[in-house]
């Protein structure tokens, strides 16, 4: 059984293979007719797959319909058994007039879509999700979000067939930075080494005494070398320090012995030692280690005539910070006394005024203020596992509304992310939805990641929603525009008792029966079967023949 079965007119392919590749992104397992092999039955293949899938995404173009040219029938044929299966998920690739009962059906904007992982794709891939039994990923952040964004995801939702794989491609991410960080530290490492030997040798030169190369011990046939060492890289990396073994010294290098050995104990010891050099036997030391040795002490002494200075230099800057600081303090005391002056001068000018009758001057302009940014996390509006569901909504989609009853307190709100919508559109739609749910007018407390300021219109509450009165195409809730108008042409053309379902999500039906009862029922069902308890909330009956009925919020047949 596949996931996804698509149905589209075929002189559409290039746009349905981007749709396709976009689903299998999320690891959907998606048919269309391009997968038909030869010798396989066209009619039998295309029947068994659309009867059997999760989910049927129907593509809507003119020609999909009669009067739009179609003559074979196959994508309203297929639509019809994914509508009577209630596994229909509808977008429109081109603007057209949906047929009946198709218009009676969500149906998402589609029309400029080119691959984006945008609001469109994300209410397409939601409905997908929860026909296929996998709620996580209507959370999914795409497969351009940054790794970050999908590791959180997949810990969130580990049960998820993508979630394996991310997690898999974060601990190789992980694994490969940890060996990369290793070889460098292991190449400096090899490159001190080296200065050290380098440096050693020097020193050795420099009191007469020379390097051979490896010689061979008495009673062995080879000469001492060091085993290469093989590491997690597979390549032989010499080793650290190359031992050098010392030709035979001559007398002179004799008596130099003990000032090298005297050198090494100062070098690795400190005080002593130098302390252990200065007993060895001064006799045998020669001229050159002596100069040596009378360098080194000049050194120590330049050392420490330069560690005298510094402290001197450390002494002198703490008294310039000193003075420094005294001048602050005298500005800040001067700048008291100005103030208090000032605050005289305007005591004395207010006294000749209420003496003289002098003119007030008009009152400042109070200070424009500043839009801030919205921050889920400081909106007091929001309980704890609200903000959970959310998540990273306010950041990932850049277009958006969010209207609130009252933003002081945990109250009622709704947020509407439309990319191809218009400011106004999506205000209007956030705060029917907020009155609906709290049953009062709302404001629009935040836009597009800024929280609205009163000089850009003070947010006020606003009544948008008609819950009651004559059915009237400019009043029905929770769509746009042009989706109000094929909802209300296609309502008004309905014979009989008819009845018109609506869900706060945007979900509509439209239903005509032999009783009002019998067109209640089928379109509150037919509603529900598409909205799937979406919010937690059921379908409520938006108008009954002629009347608009919402009001009630029934969710069952009325009278």
């Amino acid at each position: 059984m596949v996931d996804v079965f698509i149905s589209y007119k075929r002189r559409l392919r290039p746009r349905v293979e981007v749709l396709a590749e976009s689903l299998r992104a999320l690891d959907l397992d998606v048919w269309y007719d391009a997968g038909l092999k030869p010798g396989m039955s066209f009619g039998e293949d295309i029947a068994d797959n659309v009867r059997n899938a999760k989910a049927v995404v129907v593509c809507w173009t003119p020609d999909a319909f009669p009067s739009g040219g179609d003559k074979n029938g196959w994508v309203r044929g297929e639509a019809t058994i994914g509508r009577d299966r209630t596994a229909m998920a509808s977008i429109m690739l081109e603007p057209c007039l949906l047929d009946p009962p198709f218009n009676m059906d969500h149906v998402e904007d589609f029309i400029a879509w080119n691959g984006e992982y945008n609001t469109p794709f994300r209410n397409l891939v939601e409905r997908i999700s929860s026909l296929c039994g996998r709620p996580g990923l209507a959370r999914y952040p795409g497969p351009q979000a940054p790794l970050d964004e999908r590791v959180a995801w997949a810990e969130r939702f580990p049960d998820d067939r993508l979630a394996a794989g991310i997690l898999e491609s974060k601990k190789r991410l992980d694994a490969e930075a940890e060996r990369q960080a290793l070889l460098v530290a292991w190449e400096a490492e090899r490159t001190r080494q080296a200065q050290l030997n380098r440096d050693f040798e020097q020193r050795l030169a420099s009191l007469g005494v020379t390097s051979a190369p490896p010689a061979t011990l008495p009673g062995t046939a080879a000469p001492i070398v060091d085993t290469p060492v093989r590491v997690a890289s597979n390549r032989n990396v010499p080793p650290l320090v190359e031992p050098a073994a010392m030709a035979a010294p001559t007398p002179r290098q004799s008596r130099a012995i003990p000032a090298v050995l005297g050198l090494a104990l100062m070098i690795a010891g400190g005080g002593a030692g130098w302390l252990a050099a200065k007993a060895l036997d001064a006799n045998a030391i020669s001229p050159a280690a002596r100069t040596q040795i009378q360098a080194l002490e000049a050194a120590k002494s330049q050392a420490e005539t330069m560690a005298s200075n510094a402290k001197a230099a450390q002494a002198g800057a703490e008294a310039e910070k000193l003075a420094v600081e005294k001048t602050v303090g005298e500005l800040r005391t001067a700048l008291q006394r100005a103030n208090a002056d000032r605050a005289a001068a305007e005591r004395s000018l207010a006294a000749l005024r209420s003496t003289a009758a002098l003119p007030a001057a008009p009152p400042a302009a109070p200070p424009k203020p500043a839009m801030t940014q919205f921050k889920l996390s400081e909106a007091k509006f929001f309980e704890e596992k609200e903000r959970a569901d959310l998540g990273d909504y306010e950041t990932r989609i850049k277009t958006w509304s969010l209207a609130v009853e009252d933003p002081s307190k945990p109250s009622q709100w709704s947020f509407v992310g439309w990319d191809n919508a218009t400011d106004d559109e999506r205000d209007t739609i956030a705060l029917q939805r907020c009155q609906y749910s709290a049953r009062k007018p709302c404001i629009v407390y935040a836009r597009n990641g800024m929280v609205l300021a009163p000089a850009d219109g003070n947010p006020v509450a606003r009544s948008v929603l008609v819950e009651r009165g004559r059915f009237d195409e400019n009043n029905i809730p929770f769509v746009r525009a042009a989706r109000r108008k094929e909802l209300s042409a296609a309502y008004q053309a309905l014979q009989g008792s008819r009845a018109f379902a609506i869900h706060r999500d945007g979900t509509t039906a439209i239903r005509s029966g032999a009783s009002s009862e019998d067109a209640q029922q089928e379109a509150l069902k037919a509603c529900n079967d598409i909205a799937k308890n979406r919010f937690g909330e059921t379908c409520k009956l938006y108008a009954v023949d002629g009347d608009v009925v919402l009001y009630r919020r029934s969710s069952t047949t009325i009278n």
